[in-house]
């Protein structure tokens, strides 16, 4: 009992310290930030190591691109971020070998509920109210993407906690509630393209497992009240005024002519990328090259082009495969997981891919590398399912 509760104790305190460090290195990054991750991390590794886990199979691609310092143009540039790098990589296997159960995940999700409650105060402390009329916004100097990100991690989470069987009606109401206010704050106040598309993905999604995991007459309840939920969330996304750049970029994808600069910038950033790494195929330019060899000053607003124009098809491949990797885990043991880490790990999924997709966030965006992590820890465990939980 003793030890159960130091391991319980241990985790609850390593957990705190990797979303304290998250916090600073996106503030205040820096080697002593760093060195603390390191130290705290080491804590934690000994065990995981001998128990190998799908977020070690990023382990060739991190050390691929310290190794890419070798022959990278810009040095000081490729160092810095090679730290970065490692210390996300770092988060990413801690966290995936720390969540083994809901309990623990829900453990994870309070912190993340945390850190949006510090930036709502901060919110307001800066801009008066909590819903700007006009405007992109996002607090403590975050960009209006990252800040959309960390809201999209709070609804990952709150979907999550919904799915428990055993969750009192009024907390039921409270968890939507909040849901919904999460959903108005990307929508109205960030204003990201991404996230207003992730987010009708992960509520769509999040309907469909209410009304599967639910028996007899709950059935048809959950699926009423879950369109009514959708039909809100789909009505709040296309009233904001920040929903016609979608509406522009997906009509720029279909070859008509936009007035929206920023996606026929991105779309040139995408064609350089394509010429650097027709450039140098097989290794690529090195980490966090593109921007200085491009001479744009800028990344490329996609992973997948990025990844490719810094460290070629053997980056490329090392990295990407990791998401076929975890689907195939997932796969192979979806039966021993239960309904809510089942979404989790597919709200995870779409996001982070999402991001893969339309931005530059393997390098030194910490919550990407926490939802690799969330990935990896939901299908690589075989002690997932809570078996007063189960669902057909």
């Amino acid at each position: 009992m003793y030890i159960s509760k130091l391991n319980m104790a241990t985790k609850i305190v390593g957990v705190a310290i990797f979303i304290a460090i998250v916090l600073l290195q996106i503030y205040v990054p820096s080697i002593f930030i760093f060195c603390l991750l390191v130290f705290s991390a080491s804590l934690f590794l000994f065990y995981q190591l001998a128990r190998p886990q799908l977020i070690h199979w990023l382990f060739f691609f991190v050390f691929f691109s310290l190794m890419s310092l070798l022959w990278a143009e810009n040095y000081d540039s490729a160092y810095g971020n090679s730290l970065t790098l490692l210390s996300n990589f770092l988060i990413a296997v801690c966290i995936s070998g720390l969540c083994k159960n809901e309990s623990e995940f829900r453990l994870l999700g309070s912190y993340i509920f945390l850190s949006i409650f510090a930036l709502q105060v901060a919110m307001f402390y800066e801009v008066g109210t909590l819903f700007p009329s006009e405007g992109r916004y996002a607090p403590l100097l975050l960009n209006e993407n990252m800040y959309a990100f960390f809201l999209i991690l709070g609804l990952i989470f709150l979907g999550f906690i919904s799915l428990d069987r055993k969750l009192p009606i009024e907390k039921r109401i409270f968890v939507f509630l909040l849901y919904l206010f999460l959903v108005y704050q990307v929508a109205f106040v960030s204003g990201s393209r991404k996230g207003l598309v992730i987010v009708t993905l992960i509520s769509v999604l999040l309907c469909m497992f209410h009304v599967k995991s639910s028996r007899g007459e709950k059935k048809l309840l959950l699926f009423v009240l879950g369109a009514v939920i959708l039909f809100t969330v789909l009505i709040m996304i296309s009233k904001s005024e920040h929903f016609q750049r979608l509406v522009e970029a997906l009509q720029f994808a279909k070859g008509d002519s936009v007035e929206e600069k920023s996606v026929i910038q991105r779309s040139s950033m995408i064609e350089v990328g394509i010429q650097l790494f027709l450039e140098k195929p097989i290794w690529g330019w090195g980490l966090y090259q593109y921007r200085y060899v491009s001479g744009l000053e800028a990344y490329s607003h996609s992973n997948i082009i990025e990844v490719l124009a810094n460290h070629g098809l053997i980056g490329w491949f090392s990295y990407c495969s990791y998401y076929l990797i975890v689907i195939m885990a997932y796969l192979t043991r979806r039966r021993q997981i239960s309904y809510p880490l089942r979404y989790l790990f597919w709200s995870a999924f779409i996001s982070a891919l999402s991001w893969e997709i339309a931005a530059v966030t393997y390098v030194d965006n910490p919550m990407h590398w926490l939802l690799l992590g969330v990935l990896s820890g939901v299908a690589s465990k075989k002690n997932l399912q809570k078996k007063v939980c189960q669902f057909g």
